[in-house]
Formats: structure tokens, C-alpha cells, sequence
């Protein structure tokens, strides 16, 4: 038996103010992680990690707005780095989408502080494009804070440039140019907060894309004086991958998915807190988002609907605080149609009602599930509601504080690094494997053992096939992430050959399981799936 369960693919909501939700998790839940590495992890010791604080960028974590205008700077010049590296290792100037070299594959590190800023960070000069299709190459962009809690880029008050929501500006940006693009991708932040400050009523929090596989985790974005444009803004055309365990308080939006603009937009979002926005927590207004375990604390609606090219699917969420003139849920048209909307298990207090859609209020078919449009089903003797299979909660791995249980091996010089790897990860101190170096070649398969608790590989690229085996059983999970890319895609990089359970976070390599352990369970974050072939079948195994 193979169940397969993913969150685009599950369409149904609960929607009255008394609604049958499901016991649960809602909205961020609270990790504060610190996220600390080995020194071998940092640039100055042949690792991907650039700390933005030494030299040559000597950004300044004081707290100190007299040092806006000096870490603006050192942010660009780190940006601009990264778009250097690019040209010269990744062939960005030929038609490609992918760079050719793991060389340019850099993670850029802000320890604890709080970082004033004046003006968007982003590279400087005209939009970088790759030459023959003159798209933007924001690639392989990765930011990580040392801290959500002690980490923080902070927005001048009253910064030039912030002030017109007609024309709303980004602090954090992964790109310039507002369009389609699957040359902007694999890219991260996480672990930090972004603070809009007091009186940028323009300012945009995040502006993201990342095409085809990306993430976000551990955020808070948050206005000081409650304005601002939006939080999290997937304006830009293209973004995927999978966004958890994030805050947002203030702002005319939280989140912002689309711009009428007809791109495609397909983030998944899970673990999201929503305060205090001025007129809905999230605005769709193109694209098809799939939402859950969404905590909203809004007197304005928690989800506005906006155009007919949106299509959201909203699970697992509480709605909370309200206001008896308000809708939670609204769909409406303002020029650009009406939207779709598949909604479940939707817990919803101080509202007037639960789902207005084009003024008027509508009520679900049944206390489970809401759905805006016409069921299509296969047979007429076919049930009106969705599955409604389970759906379990993402494993949390806590951030091991002890580097000495840390571990790494291999050359990365082209060489067959198999057994340095496998030697180093047979140690039973150590519960960490991390790969600092740009690429690796495993000439035959690594298994896990079940004391190693993470595999971080750091951007890196991992050739063999399979590469790891988890065959060990262990009553804690087994956490890959962030992988930049896989040497042989067509076949499975990580395989599940026990009832461990494996989690994998950003890692664009195949998935398998030859099904010899029923009831196996694996969480998939932006993650790709073996294809079933004459080869190899993925089988009894839970995949969330």
C-alpha cells in the first residue's frame, strides 16, 4: 500500500463560527533555534559560509541606526559577490538554467544583532540577465540568522524611498524584476527577523521568488508603528518550495500571493502566524497557494480573495478575534473575477460570518468542508466531500549546540569520498554530518547510522546513486537539508529501507522506499519524488 498524501492535492474546508476543526498545532510554533556551525563551515576555513560581519563586509550588529547607511552597503557588496561568482563559475552568460559549478554556491551568515539598514538589499546596478533570454539569474541566494530572537535587519524610521504604498519598496529582495522567471531559484532565508521600523508605510518585508524548490522558516517580519505594504510578498512570478513557522504582525497585508499579473504561483505554507494587519492577513491575487495550520489574530479578514486566476487550498487553520461586520474568509471581485477557494477544518471566532463570497454570505454544505465551485467527480455515486485523509505534523529536529558532535569528511576533489564519509558518520559520538565543501563524488551507497540525526549539506552537490540508505531504525527522525544539487536526478539519491522516519527540507534529489517496511513515514518539504520504473517503485510508505 502506498498513501500518498500532499497538501495541493487535499481540496476541502470547515467554515461557520462553531466548526468540527481538528485537534492540532495552528500558527508558528515557537522554536527560537540557534543555529551555530563548525568553524571548517565558514569561508576563511575553506567552507560556503561568508559571515557577514568580518571583513571584507564588516557589517555592525549594534543596534546603532547611525550604521544604516554602512550595513546597507555591506549587504549590496555580499549581494554583489554572489552575482560575481555567478558570471564567473556558473556560465550565466550562455542559456541556462542551472549555474555549471557548485564553485559560485555560497550561504551568507548574519550572527546575532541588530542590523540597520536604509534601503533595499539586493544587488546593485542595472537587472542582471542571462544572455539570449535576458532573464533575471537571482540564483542560489541563501541567508541564514544566527537567531529569529537575536538576529535582526532593521529599517531606518522614515527611509527614503518607503513611504508610497502606490509604489511599495522592499527591504529584503531576491530579485528586481517583477516577472516569470525559473532562473530565480534554490533559495533560503530563515532564522531571523525583519523589522519595517516606524513610518515606511510603503515598505514590503520580503519580496521572494524561488523557482522549482526553495524555503523560508523560522521568520518574523514584523512593522513597528503596524504599517507597511505586506509582509511576505510573492509578487515576483515563479514561487515554490515551502514555508514554515512564520510570524507576521502588522502591515496592510501579512502575505501577498500574486499581482494579477497571471504567473504562476504555487508556495506551500504551513505554521504561519497573523497579527494586527490593517486590511487582510493574506491577499490572493493570482496564483494557486496551499495554506495550513494558519493562526490569523485579525479583526480584518484572515483571507481576502481577489482574482479569478487564484485557487487556494486552506487547511487546519483558526481564525480568531474578528469582527461582527467581517467575513474570515472573502471573495470578492474588484475588476479581476472571482476566485476558487477549497477550505477545511477551519476554526473561526468573533467574525460576523465565515465565508462571503461577491458580498454575499454563503453557507458550507457541511460543518467539515467548504467548497466555492461545482464538484467534478469521477462517478455520480462518488461522495460530495474531499478524502479528508490525516495529516501529520512536520517532525521538529532541534539545532545541535555541541560542535564536537558535529562531523565531516571526504576531499571533494573529484576523488570517490565513500568511505571517509561512511567512517566518519560510524562514529557514535557524533550526530551531525555536515559537508562543507562544494561537491562530492559517493562512488557507492552511504548508510545512515541511526545515532546521526541530521545530514546537512550545505549547498552542496552530492554525485552517486543511490547515495544514502536510512536502514537503521531509530525512534527519532533523520533530517536532510539543504542540498543545492544531486549528480544522477534520474534515480534516487536518498533511500528509506526501514520504519525510521525521514525528513527532508530543500533537497532536490529523489526519494525512494522498495517498500520492505510497511508503515514507514517520510515528510517531503521541497523535495523530489522517484518516479516509478522498471527500476525502482516507491511503496508502503506514508509520504506527507
Amino acid at each position: 500500500m502506498k498513501r500518498l498524501i500532499v497538501f495541493c492535492c487535499i481540496l476541502a474546508v470547515s467554515c461557520v463560527p462553531v466548526l468540527r476543526a481538528e485537534p492540532g498545532i495552528r500558527g508558528d510554533r515557537g522554536h527560537h533555534l540557534n543555529m551555530v556551525y563548525p568553524a571548517r563551515a565558514f569561508l576563511e576555513h575553506g567552507g560556503p559560509m561568508i559571515d557577514i560581519t568580518k571583513p571584507p563586509y564588516h557589517a555592525k550588529g549594534s543596534g546603532d541606526p547611525a550604521n544604516a547607511d554602512h550595513n546597507t552597503k555591506a549587504f549590496v557588496a555580499v549581494y554583489d559577490f554572489i552575482m560575481e561568482q555567478l558570471d564567473q563559475y556558473g556560465d550565466m552568460q550562455r542559456k541556462v538554467t542551472q549555474p555549471s559549478s557548485t564553485a559560485c554556491s555560497y550561504i551568507i551568515y548574519i550572527p546575532d544583532g541588530v542590523y540597520y539598514v536604509n534601503d533595499t538589499l539586493i544587488y546593485s546596478g542595472p537587472v542582471r540577465k542571462v544572455a539570449g533570454v535576458q532573464r533575471e539569474y537571482c540564483i542560489w541566494l541563501r541567508f541564514i540568522g544566527q537567531s529569529r530572537r537575536n538576529t535582526m535587519i532593521r529599517l531606518a524610521d522614515d527611509s527614503p524611498g518607503f513611504d508610497d504604498k502606490a509604489h511599495p519598496k522592499p527591504i529584503f529582495s531576491f530579485g528586481k524584476k517583477i516577472d516569470v522567471n525559473p532562473m530565480k531559484a534554490n533559495n533560503t532565508i530563515k532564522n531571523l527577523t525583519i523589522d519595517a521600523g516606524k513610518g515606511n508605510p510603503g515598505a514590503i518585508g520580503i519580496r521572494w521568488t524561488s523557482a522549482n524548490n526553495g524555503q523560508a522558516n523560522e521568520l518574523l517580519i514584523r512593522s513597528g508603528d503596524g504599517n507597511g505594504f505586506v509582509g511576505y510578498d510573492f509578487s515576483m512570478g515563479g514561487p515554490c518550495g515551502y514555508f514554515r513557522d512564520i510570524i507576521i504582525q502588522g502591515f496592510d497585508y501579512g502575505i501577498r500571493l500574486g499581482t494579477h499579473k497571471r504567473y504562476f504561483y504555487n508556495p506551500t505554507l504551513e505554521y504561519v502566524t497573523l497579527r494586527n494587519q490593517n486590511k487582510a492577513g493574506i491577499l490572493c491575487e493570482s496564483g494557486s497557494g496551499t495554506l495550513r495550520s494558519v493562526k490569523s489574530e485579525n479583526a480584518v479578514p484572515a483571507l481576502k480573495i481577489a482574482d479569478a486566476y487564484t485557487h487556494v487550498v486552506l487547511l487546519d487553520s483558526h481564525f480568531v478575534g474578528g469582527n461582527p461586520k467581517n467575513a474570515a474568509m472573502d471573495i470578492v471581485d474588484e475588476g479581476h473575477g472571482i476566485g476558487h477557494l477549497f477550505a477545511r477544518h477551519i476554526e473561526i471566532s468573533g467574525y460576523g460570518s465565515s465565508i462571503r463570497k461577491d458580498g454575499a454570505v454563503v453557507q458550507p454544505r457541511n460543518r467539515i468542508e467548504y467548497v466555492s465551485d461545482p464538484i467534478t467527480k469521477f462517478a455520480s455515486d462518488m461522495p460530495d466531500t474531499s478524502m479528508n485523509l490525516p495529516i501529520e505534523e512536520v517532525p521538529f529536529v532541534s539545532w545541535e549546540q555541541d560542535m564536537s558532535k558535529w562531523t565531516t569528511a571526504g576531499a571533494g576533489d573529484g576523488a570517490d569520498d565513500s568511505a571517509s564519509i561512511q567512517r566518519a558518520m560510524n562514529d557514535t559520538a557524533k550526530s551531525v554530518f555536515y559537508f562543507p565543501k562544494r561537491k562530492y563524488k559517493i562512488g557507492r551507497t552511504v548508510t545512515i547510522p541511526a545515532h546521526i540525526k541530521v545530514v546537512d549539506f550545505m549547498f552542496s552537490r552530492i554525485s552517486g546513486s543511490p547515495a544514502f540508505r536510512v536502514s537503521e531504525d531509530s525512534p527519532d527522525p533523520i533530517l536532510f537539508r539543504d542540498l543545492c544539487k544531486s549528480g544522477s536526478r534520474p534515480r534516487v539519491f536518498i533511500e528509506q529501507d526501514c520504519r525510521r522516519t525521514v525528513y527532508t527540507e530543500l533537497v532536490p534529489g529523489r526519494f525512494g522506499n522498495p517498500g520492505n517496511h510497511p508503515g514507514a513515514k517520510a515528510f517531503l518539504c521541497s523535495t523530489s519524488i522517484s518516479r516509478a520504473d522498471k527500476d525502482y517503485a516507491t511503496r508502503n510508505v506514508d509520504i506527507f
